[in-house]
């Protein structure tokens, strides 16, 4: 049986295990970095990580620049994590929506539930409102994320999402949640973001922009909140199908290494995107800046949203822009 892999399952599941079984993740769109879990890593420094899981590769790829092992993401899985492959595998299989198994080579799959059928109650039965933990509404405050925004959030004090801040993703003509990322706050276990099991739509903000107007695509929920008419897909993803949606996409990728990939990649396929050189040249701010929030809480103007007015004209598809996305190779 021919099976469809999606990323987006992949991720979820990878995401879950580096939480439980790694310290101290790296975490960028390209890649995340952790010690090696095959050799060890190094034996003299325990803050040094040689193990990545290459992203930008098809399939994804781990490998190790101390021990040289080097083998696909679902390959590093089975070996290492059995019973999450298997909850991958049974993913993989409800997705394709396959009425027929080949019971030789599923039959051990079957005996583990997919993460589609987890009890979700087990997870949020820790979710608790975010005004009853100082400590994380003054992150928000410090972050200048409104009241009205955050005061809907929550922080889990238990489970699987134990020590984040979980970030609903809101339909506000319903009031329902679709979907929820959990962002590291005082855990300092796993990686920076872990999101919720399953099969859903990701897209934070998808039900509330307007489809027929310019829809400004970015990484992160947070840096949404503070653009107009924006969504967010929780780490680049250009191929999840509901940004076929939108009729005027433009993306505003993080002014870091990876976003710089990520815009000549974009670029070349003749999309926009947003030119931060040229727009922190205009407005000035008192430090480097990385992405969205970075500028709201520190540029010189005081201004608290990006409209479409203020920055449209700093979005290109031309390809011979490239030259203001500049990207160290050194940095893997």
């Amino acid at each position: 049986m021919n099976l469809y892999y999606d990323e987006f399952i992949l991720e979820r599941h990878v995401r879950s295990i580096l939480s439980r079984n790694f310290t101290e993740v790296f975490e960028t769109s390209d890649f995340y970095n952790v010690r090696c879990n095959v050799c060890g890593d190094s034996k003299k420094d325990k803050y040094l990580k040689r193990g990545y899981l290459l992203k930008n590769k098809e399939p994804w790829v781990y490998y190790c620049h101390n021990c040289q092992v080097s083998m696909s993401v679902p390959n590093w899985m089975k070996q290492y994590f059995n019973d999450d492959y298997k909850r991958y595998m049974g993913d993989v299989i409800r997705q394709n929506k396959s009425s027929i198994m080949d019971q030789n080579k599923y039959d051990n799959i079957k005996k583990v539930k997919s993460s589609q059928e987890r009890d979700e109650k087990e997870d949020t039965k820790h979710f608790k409102s975010i005004l009853k933990f100082e400590d994380c509404v003054q992150f928000c405050e410090n972050r200048k994320i409104p009241k009205e925004v955050y005061s809907k959030w929550y922080y889990s004090v238990g489970g699987l999402y134990k020590g984040r801040i979980i970030i609903p993703f809101r339909n506000n003509a319903t009031g329902k949640i679709y979907y929820y990322q959990g962002r590291k706050f005082n855990n300092k276990i796993g990686v920076k973001y872990l999101s919720r099991y399953g099969i859903h739509n990701s897209v934070y903000n998808y039900y509330n922009v307007d489809k027929d107007k310019p829809v400004i695509i970015l990484e992160g929920p947070i840096d949404s909140i503070f653009v107009a008419n924006s969504v967010a897909v929780t780490g680049l993803k250009l191929k999840d199908d509901r940004l076929n949606d939108f009729k005027q996409k433009y993306f505003m990728v993080d002014n870091d290494n990876s976003g710089n990939k990520n815009a000549i990649k974009l670029l070349k396929l003749r999309k926009y995107v947003f030119n931060w050189s040229k727009f922190l040249k205009d407005h000035k701010c008192n430090r480097d800046i990385k992405d969205v929030n970075d500028f709201i809480m520190y540029n010189n103007e005081n201004i608290d949203i990006l409209t479409w007015d203020m920055i449209s004209s700093y979005f290109t598809n031309n390809i011979t822009d490239k030259i203001y996305f500049p990207v160290d190779k050194q940095k893997t």
